[in-house]
């Protein structure tokens, strides 16, 4: 080849890689950064269209980190503006557009609801379960009804209830507790009422010691009670009238006597003052104890002892040589 053919063709080769490099001079975002001076420019696969007139076209970057598609509710979002997700009631919206990704966040927000409806109406009953480092419990929303799984705490005074009537309580029927009247007459200052039956009225200081004045509710409160002594040696001449003091008014209701060496004890019970003296037989009858266990006559003539008073004994004969008798008596408190 000529040296003017050379000349000619290399003139042509550097004018082509020119005019070729001239095409794309800098390749830069808007803002200017960052900027690149590329002899070639990429896009990611299925994206590029030979158009086959010298052209080609670029499709939108899918996959490529633009353009994704985003969906909301399996709704495409189409408009060229974007999509605005506003806040609504219990529900806040955080947008952090300077994060890469982007983010939203969406955080539930308890303070904004008031009067609402809870389920769809398709459950006969719906459970709420709290989870707790403790023992964790349930709330059961029924037909008509509220469950809890375990303890009920009341921090005030009152448990209130469509029925509020003067003297009636919450008691047990068996399944649930609901208000019972308790008639406590015309008094609703919480005092007990006066006289045997429970629908006396009720005096201000009054106690449960009038509330039953005698009968098996009144045994079973005060009960019955015995107190015993022993004598030695008795004779004929043996008075004791201060064995025991009575620290309240009690009534004696049965007397038993057993005497040890001689061939009988003829004696009672009495019924002294506050200073052991002057005393009363509590029965007319003596008790003839003979070596057994004897006992009263069963109709005492002076069962009731005052409080603070002495019970002692009187002996009225005695045949043979005693070694010991011992007296059991049974009282109730008056």
């Amino acid at each position: 080849m000529s040296i003017i053919k050379k000349l000619f063709f290399f003139i042509f080769l550097f004018g082509f890689s020119v005019n070729a490099f001239a095409l794309i001079s800098a390749v830069e975002e808007e803002d200017g950064s960052p900027s690149a001076f590329p002899w070639k420019i990429k896009f990611a696969n299925g994206n590029l269209t030979d158009n086959g007139d010298g052209t080609v076209s670029v499709a939108d970057q899918t996959g490529a980190g633009g353009g994704d598609p985003v969906l909301i509710g399996g709704n495409a979002v189409n408009d060229a503006s974007g999509v605005d997700l506003i806040a609504g009631t219990a529900l806040d919206v955080t947008f952090g557009g300077a994060a890469s990704p982007d983010t939203g966040t969406f955080d539930f927000d308890s303070t904004e609801i008031e009067a609402t409806t809870w389920g769809a109406g398709g459950n006969a009953s719906n459970i709420w379960t709290f989870n707790l480092s403790g023992t964790d419990h349930t709330v059961t929303a029924g037909s008509g009804i509220m469950t809890f799984s375990h303890d009920i705490g009341v921090l005030g005074d009152n448990i209130e209830a469509t029925t509020e009537t003067n003297r009636f309580v919450f008691m047990a029927n068996g399944s649930t507790y609901a208000p019972e009247a308790i008639d406590l007459g015309t008094d609703t200052s919480g005092n007990y009422a006066l006289g045997d039956s429970e629908g006396g009225a009720a005096t201000t200081g009054d106690s449960a010691t009038a509330f039953f004045s005698s009968g098996t509710i009144e045994g079973a409160r005060l009960g019955t009670f015995s107190k015993s002594f022993t004598i030695t040696g008795v004779t004929s001449s043996g008075d004791f009238g201060a064995i025991w003091k009575t620290p309240s008014a009690i009534t004696i209701t049965r007397i038993n006597v057993v005497q040890v060496g001689a061939t009988n004890v003829v004696g009672q019970l009495d019924e002294c003052d506050a200073n052991g003296a002057n005393c009363v037989t509590v029965d007319t009858s003596d008790i003839t104890a003979d070596g057994n266990n004897d006992a009263d006559d069963g109709s005492l003539s002076n069962p009731s002892i005052d409080a603070n008073d002495w019970i002692g004994w009187h002996t009225t004969s005695v045949s043979g040589t005693n070694t010991r008798i011992t007296v059991t008596f049974d009282y109730t408190v008056n």
